[in-house]
């Protein structure tokens, strides 16, 4: 109040006026104050919109122009109406949503979603996988439509944390979908058809080619012990023993008329053998549908909550009920020529569908969820798209990432004036990502005078195994990390230092190595001040090819405070918010300038730089490693 309404901030000196006055005063003054308030949420940031009326998806790592489960199609609007597996569908959006998987359009896109199906479900664990830089304004999104065991990267830490929206077949996801869909077509009345007994001429028929992935292998044995006492017809590739009625089409060779074949096919059988990939929580496929639509009784083995995704418990009988493949068969068996039991199965038909079951259906994976996630993507950046908060305005553009600085050992370096804010003490974090291609006394990041200790200097040495070992040497002495990195390899590399606190426990320095802690020092005394420049690929104070850098830096942050493990790892994939605390610079080499003189710093400062003897080189990835 003092610094918008001075005159009326007096409230030591004595009163003159009566309380008329004071309240007609304080009306006017809570007007102007209501006021300022309403002008203030008005007021556009520049660049924003007053709601996000468009939000862009680049889906980056599909192989294809089309992602195959959602129909996340390159250049598709996501306000028309269309047909996706025989059902016609008005995919209108509050909101205009597109999705492409152009990556160059990484810059523009206000989301990037990555299908961690396509990563092989062992091949992370040993090699890397390669994801763009988040710009401030991005989010990032896990789509999950396939069962756990085949994606298990998305329970790794090391990738939880950088995603911001999950859509997933798990309920309690950001964007819950099902695969409760109209398969084939139809609508879902079409559940409520009455069975006829007699039609039902045949016992169980179970259709599966997946015989080896997830937990295919246990459910081929489970069925292979029912068919001594059952007679089972088993189609496509896993125990096959029958011909599809129509072999001149292939049912798999579409998956839309694959879904409609195996419907009629189940017309004629009692039973369907519905069991899952795998037995994982909200994990319902196609199969259940297809067999309830058919009239058959679906036989499930899956997901524990099946309950949630049915017309009526008595929809199912649960292989779960039963202690063995031979008492479940037994029990058909039985059934299958007892009418009035079987038929029991059905009451469910005559009484209007579940709320809980139509809701099913409306978040079928195909129809909506693209809106969805755009819904998703508007709220965490602007609150609701019908009353919109932008959580991050005034952030300017930063260039593509797409660049890095190489060094050839030859005394190439950047060099930034002294600033104080460079002049780092009691606590502050260094961290870059380098992919050395050999190892010395190597400088990376440095104000410091060369053969001694008086500033700062993060460096690489060479050690043991090939590998090069990352140093600090600052205030006492130096110390080094204890895992190492290898030559031609990207590697994020960090040091975070917390020193001179007046608790003993508080001071530590730390390196971490990918996101992930790599070793732990004590420490007692504050790095000491110098007026040095601050220099990348070289020592500050010095012109010589010793102690310089071999091989490729980029995107380096300085910090003035002692980062988190978890703020640590958020930095591998992002660009700067320039507002973000304790941001000292951030330099990414991202600028195109043609003869390579200059670099940008994109943190509040503007610690520019100049460029020797260096050169810029496409980077526009780096590597997720979970493994090492």
């Amino acid at each position: 109040e003092q610094r918008l309404f001075p005159s009326y901030a007096t409230a030591a000196q004595p009163s003159t006026m009566n309380k008329t006055q004071q309240l007609f005063l304080g009306a006017i003054f809570l007007f102007a104050v209501m006021s300022m308030v309403m002008v203030y949420r008005l007021v556009k940031y520049p660049g924003q919109d007053e709601q996000m009326q468009d939000v862009l998806v680049l889906v980056w790592n599909t192989p294809s122009h089309t992602n195959d489960w959602a129909s996340f199609t390159e250049g598709r609007s996501i306000d028309d109406k269309t047909s996706i597996l025989g059902h016609d569908y008005d995919r209108s959006c509050p909101i205009k949503c597109s999705y492409v998987n152009n990556k160059d359009m990484i810059d523009v896109a206000d989301a990037v979603m990555f299908d961690p199906s396509y990563w092989d479900p062992e091949e992370w664990r040993r090699d890397p996988v390669y994801l763009p830089y988040k710009h401030p304004y991005q989010k990032w999104i896990s789509f999950e439509h396939s069962a756990p065991s085949i994606i298990p990267i998305i329970y790794h830490m090391g990738y939880q944390r950088h995603i911001d929206i999950v859509a997933s077949y798990k309920n309690n996801s950001d964007v819950p979908f099902t695969f409760m869909c109209h398969w084939g077509g139809g609508t879902v009345e079409d559940f409520r058809e009455p069975v006829d007994f007699d039609e039902k001429k045949k016992d169980a028929v179970w259709v599966s080619s997946n015989c080896m992935y997830a937990s295919a292998a246990i459910r081929s044995s489970y069925v292979k012990r029912m068919m001594p006492t059952l007679d089972v017809h088993a189609y496509g590739k896993c125990l096959n023993n029958q011909k599809y009625p129509n072999q001149a089409e292939k049912p798999l060779d579409h998956f839309g008329k694959a879904m409609r074949d195996n419907v009629e096919l189940f017309r004629d059988y009692k039973f369907v053998l519905a069991f899952e990939y795998e037995n994982a929580t909200d994990y319902v496929t196609e199969t259940i549908v297809n067999a309830l639509r058919a009239g058959s009784i679906p036989v499930y083995m899956g997901a524990q909550n099946i309950e949630a995704f049915l017309p009526s418990k008595d929809a199912v009988i649960n292989a779960a009920d039963f202690a063995s493949p031979e008492d479940l068969a037994a029990h058909l068996k039985q059934l299958a020529s007892n009418e009035d039991k079987y038929m029991a199965h059905f009451k469910w038909k005559k009484s209007p569908l579940s709320k809980k079951f139509l809701k099913n259906f409306e978040r079928c994976v195909f129809y909506g969820t693209e809106c969805r996630i755009c819904m998703a993507v508007a709220r965490q950046h602007y609150g609701t798209p019908t009353n919109p908060r932008h959580t991050t305005p005034d952030v300017p553009a930063a260039p593509q990432a797409s660049y890095a600085l190489e060094l050839e050992g030859h005394g190439g370096h950047v060099l930034i004036p002294d600033h104080r804010s460079l002049r780092l003490s009691y606590e502050y974090t260094l961290a870059t990502w380098i992919r050395p291609r050999s190892f010395g006394d190597q400088r990376i990041i440095d104000k410091n005078h060369a053969g001694k200790v008086t500033g700062y200097n993060f460096d690489i040495q060479a050690g043991p195994h090939n590998k090069g070992y990352v140093r600090l040497c600052a205030a006492d002495g130096c110390v080094m990390a204890k895992r190492g990195v290898y030559a031609n390899e990207w590697a994020h590399v960090s040091v975070v230092y917390n020193c001179g606190m007046p608790s003993i426990f508080d001071n530590y320095i730390r390196f971490y190595i990918n996101g992930e802690l790599d070793s732990n020092y004590f420490c007692f005394n504050p790095t000491q001040s110098t007026s040095l420049p601050l220099a990348f690929g070289r020592p500050a104070d010095v012109k010589a090819t010793e102690g310089t850098f071999h091989g490729t830096i980029d995107s380096v942050w300085i910090f003035s405070r002692a980062l988190e493990q978890e703020e640590v790892a958020n930095l591998m994939f992002r660009i700067p918010n320039p507002r973000e605390n304790g941001l000292v610079g951030y330099w990414g080499f991202d600028e195109e300038d043609e003869d390579n003189s200059y670099v940008l710093d994109l943190g509040p400062n503007e610690h520019h730089g100049k460029i020797t003897d260096g050169k810029r080189v496409p980077s526009r990835e780096k590597p997720l490693s979970l493994n090492k």
